[in-house]
């Protein structure tokens, strides 16, 4: 089976690009550093090729073993793109980058982290109040509005950002407290995968804000938080990254989008949540007994469970 180097890698930077423009962009990254010292065609590379490359590129990098790591893994999911067309052709084909058991990469002392100056990705609930009083929603101001409903929404149910910035009106279910997501590419980082939209619940206190903020857009768009230059597109992710960036300098502490994820997840365990039910609240991958049970209740007794362990009550 003859295979073309430059077309298969076109090929898989497409599908990556159907999950979020940060996956296409990464991978293409990755693959340009390997295939720069590796020059070879695609399907000549051997094991012994990819451990060369390890030895004398990327492990020299001073980078972390965790990204180190990332990067092998990424190679790994190039190549059984390759081994899936052979198999297709019902050709054998083996994966040429060992996996950490054969190969690993040298640990340096950076890579170990010390406790005593890590950083936490969680935020307390006055900072989280902090944020939301720095974009308190100002009359006519539909920035101030747009960015209160995002950091609200995010806050209040630990969605990821590509998962909130995609939201279109027509998935967002007042009635019944909850939005569905996952079906805009770049917001596809698990729907991809399990086929099956993933449901957030919000609090009835963000009930007011929610629809004075729909009432009170300019545009007409399909998206609930749409692009400045386009109604027809959500906000991008360059946009979110620099609106949490520019409220961070301007509260004074750092965060991310992802702080937020991380927040709720660790109150909801601080108020009895077991593991299983933040997972499959949070809608993550679980394999518990409980998240098994979870991922088979109704929505009222998802949502009913969401009230129970929602952990910012008292100042939302």
């Amino acid at each position: 089976m003859s295979i073309n180097t430059d077309q298969t890698i076109t090929n898989y930077l497409l599908e990556t690009f159907k999950r979020s423009t940060g996956s296409y962009n990464n991978n293409k990254s990755i693959l340009k550093h390997f295939f720069n010292y590796i020059n070879k065609p695609v399907d000549k590379i051997t094991v012994f090729d990819v451990i060369d490359y390890f030895d004398n590129s990327l492990d020299k990098e001073e980078i972390k073993m965790t990204t180190k790591n990332t990067r092998r893994y990424t190679l790994k999911a190039f190549f059984n793109h390759i081994r899936k067309q052979h198999l297709q052709e019902g050709l054998l084909y083996t994966n040429p980058v060992p996996d950490r058991d054969i190969y690993k990469f040298t640990q340096q002392s950076s890579d170990i982290a010390r406790q005593s100056t890590k950083i936490l990705p969680i935020l307390t609930k006055d900072q989280l109040k902090q944020i939301l009083d720095y974009w308190t929603p100002i009359p006519f101001h539909e920035n101030h509005i747009r960015n209160y409903t995002m950091f609200l929404l995010d806050i209040c149910t630990g969605a990821r950002i590509s998962e909130i910035r995609t939201l279109q009106l027509k998935d967002i279910n007042i009635a019944e407290r909850y939005f569905e997501t996952g079906f805009i590419k770049d917001a596809r980082k698990t729907t991809s995968r399990t086929e099956e939209s993933l449901l957030f619940f919000f609090p009835v206190q963000i009930l007011p804000a929610l629809e004075q903020y729909i009432k009170k857009r300019h545009m007409n768009s399909e998206f609930l938080f749409y692009s400045p230059r386009n109604k027809n597109k959500p906000v991008s992710h360059e946009l979110a990254q620099s609106i949490a960036k520019f409220t961070s300098k301007k509260v004074g502490f750092k965060f991310t989008w992802h702080y937020f994820r991380k927040t709720i997840i660790t109150n909801r365990i601080k108020l009895g949540c077991s593991e299983g039910l933040s997972e499959g609240l949070a809608n993550h991958k679980g394999k518990s007994v409980e998240w098994e049970s979870y991922i088979e209740l109704t929505i009222p007794e998802k949502r009913e469970l969401y009230d129970k362990y929602f952990p910012y009550e008292k100042f939302i």
